[in-house]
């Protein structure tokens, strides 16, 4: 049995990558931060891992009905921070923030879901509550002072704004170039009156 590294994730559209790429390579002239090679630009709603194959599609079909009672919503990105902290950064992120999403529906809902649906197929979700975010790099050693520096000024930095209506199971494959991502199932948010 074939097994994969996976995780459910909403896609970055094109003009949100271009701007987040943009602050990614600004951020790698700081020093320290090994932005991702790639565009694609995600923001990580559950972590699977070690997935098999012959999981693949009843996580799709967990993941349809999940989403099927969900409107799409838009995101505003921006707002820089760093995990654990700026000045002992090891992922520096864009924040994700819902704008005027209803009582039950939005991103902690969707996790909700999510984390039911999948737990019953044997993938629980992380104990702590979503932080969504976009990763824009990977920090090695102390963060010097002038990332530190960056991360705190783009504080209040504005990335855009997009609605997303789709969720996807994501497989993640090392690469050259670091990691690549192939869409394995796609997942609508069809809203309450099934629209």
């Amino acid at each position: 049995m074939r097994r994969m590294r996976t995780f459910v994730a909403l896609r970055c559209g094109p003009d949100v990558a271009r701007r987040l790429r943009r602050v990614a390579n600004d951020l790698e002239q700081h020093g320290g931060v090994h932005a991702p090679k790639s565009d694609e630009f995600h923001l990580t709603v559950q972590f699977l891992g070690e997935t098999d194959e012959s999981d693949v599609a009843a996580i799709g079909r967990a993941l349809e009905a999940a989403t099927a009672p969900l409107s799409p919503f838009e995101l505003r990105y921006g707002g820089l921070g760093a995990f654990p902290s700026p000045e002992r950064a090891r992922v520096v992120w864009a924040a994700a923030t819902e704008i005027e999403t209803p009582p039950g529906q939005g991103l902690q809902a969707l996790a909700a879901a999510i984390g039911e649906r999948l737990g019953a197929l044997g993938y629980p979700p992380e104990a702590r509550r979503l932080h969504p975010h976009v990763t824009l790099g990977r920090v090695r050693g102390r963060p010097p002072p002038a990332l530190v520096d960056a991360i705190e000024a783009g504080k209040d930095l504005d990335l855009g704004r997009e609605w997303v209506s789709e969720l996807k199971l994501i497989l993640s494959q090392p690469g050259d170039r670091g990691y690549r991502y192939i869409d394995l199932t796609t997942a609508m948010f069809e809203g309450p009156d099934g629209s």
